[in-house]
């Protein structure tokens, strides 16, 4: 897939944003943003970023906790995407998100050589 020359990051883009933002509130312009859009940012800021976890104690708790309280994500340090399995564990949402954070885990993380992965 050919990224194209003008495109811009996620990343770069949520950055612009805050740059963005940031002179506003300098220069004393009020926004009106959405209840959604302050939502969304409030969650973005509070999403962790990757972390290095323990491979075994990691499926471990998803194997057996992880379906009904999202223990799992607790352990990594998402605490947002823990309290989501926490909030929905009376449907079948936790169960499908940790067996996909499983297959993540087993299939597409490679340990390195303290048995360490990155989620």
């Amino acid at each position: 897939m050919a990224v194209r020359e003008d495109s811009v990051s996620l990343h770069r883009m949520m950055k612009l944003e805050m740059e963005l933002e940031h002179l506003r509130k300098e220069q004393g312009i009020e926004s009106n943003t959405p209840l959604w859009i302050r939502a969304g940012d409030w969650l973005v800021n509070h999403i962790h970023e990757p972390r290095k976890v323990s491979r075994r104690n990691y499926l471990g708790l998803a194997v057996s906790c992880g379906w009904f309280c999202g223990a799992h994500q607790f352990y990594a340090g998402h605490k947002v995407r823990g309290i989501l399995y926490l909030l929905f564990c009376w449907t079948c949402v936790p169960l499908s998100m940790t067996v996909i954070d499983i297959l993540v885990a087993v299939l597409r993380c490679c340990p390195d050589e303290n048995k360490m992965i990155q989620v």
